[in-house]
């Protein structure tokens, strides 16, 4: 959602993904466009609007401390995780956060990771920057 976008950019996350947040003057309403398309200047800036598949590209594959924790993202009942668990005991996991939509859950993560000093920004715009890549063979 655009507050989560909004957090991602004040802490310094680059606006690379597919989708953008983009305010309308002229409608005074935020609108998600491709950034593909031709989009008018507008008086606010623009914020990225990653897609679940984009974030978990940027979301480290595993964490280690004491032990090894990989990076699981799951729908259980109404709701998707993602967590750093250790082994494949679901239990013992080092961060936990939920979301209604799995990008939810997961841009949480991010944000959790990014303010707590487990990620530095720089390592994660680096991963961003790497797996920008054509969706479609004819771009």
């Amino acid at each position: 959602n655009l507050s989560h976008a909004k957090q991602l950019s004040k802490l310094g996350i680059k606006n690379m993904g597919l989708y953008q947040w983009w305010y309308s003057d002229r409608h005074k309403k935020w609108y998600i466009l491709n950034k593909n398309q031709v989009i008018p200047k507008s008086s606010r800036p623009a914020y990225p609007a990653f897609l679940a598949t984009e974030l978990g590209e940027i979301l480290p594959d595993l964490l280690e401390t004491d032990r090894q924790y990989e990076l699981v993202c799951i729908k259980e009942d109404d709701c998707w995780l993602t967590r750093y668990v250790a082994g494949n005991d679901m239990k013992n996991f080092l961060f936990a956060k939920a979301g209604i939509t799995e990008a939810e859950s997961r841009v949480l993560m991010l944000i959790y990771l990014l303010k707590n000093k487990k990620i530095t920004v720089k390592w994660a715009n680096k991963r961003i920057e790497h797996n920008q890549k054509p969706i479609f063979a004819n771009q």
